[in-house]
């Protein structure tokens, strides 16, 4: 945690107590969580924190690159991660399941070089919406139901 907190520091962000406990809090995290399970953690030690300060917290620390915001499919806001590298995602429509592509980070330089002088990339974020195997199991089997239905 030390480095982080040297690495906001050399960002010009202030280190306030909230924000020390806010990081205790991701390292304890799953590989992803809600803003909701931060906040729900955060404030069993300090209950005056606020939703919008952990909301904020998480924001800035995606824009420095220290997590990666991964949108939900049907309208079910979005999760975090702990990295250092982006990189994409597998989402499943039905489950939500999300499932990590490693080792296919792409370089912003490489990215900033295909669009040119028009446009500054300084984060990216993709992922990629489907069916995980068991949900595509179970719905290939409703399918078969209903084709057998309508040959009956």
């Amino acid at each position: 945690m030390n480095d982080i907190i040297i690495f906001l520091r050399e960002k010009n962000c202030r280190v306030t107590t909230q924000r020390k406990a806010i990081l205790n809090s991701l390292a304890n995290c799953g590989q992803y969580f809600s803003a909701q399970e931060v906040f729900d953690d955060v404030k069993r030690a300090y209950p005056d924190v606020s939703f919008d300060t952990i909301y904020r917290n998480l924001n800035l620390f995606s824009m420095l690159g220290l997590l990666q915001q991964i949108h939900l499919p049907k309208g079910d806001g979005h999760v975090f991660e702990i990295t250092e590298v982006p990189h994409p995602h597998l989402i499943c429509f039905n489950c939500g399941k999300i499932l990590c592509v490693d080792n296919t980070p792409v370089e912003l330089n490489i990215l900033n070089k295909v669009v040119g002088d028009e446009f500054t990339i300084c984060r990216y974020s993709l992922e990629i919406y489907g069916y995980c195997s068991k949900c595509r199991a179970t719905q290939q089997a409703a399918n078969r139901s209903l084709e057998l239905e309508e040959y009956s």
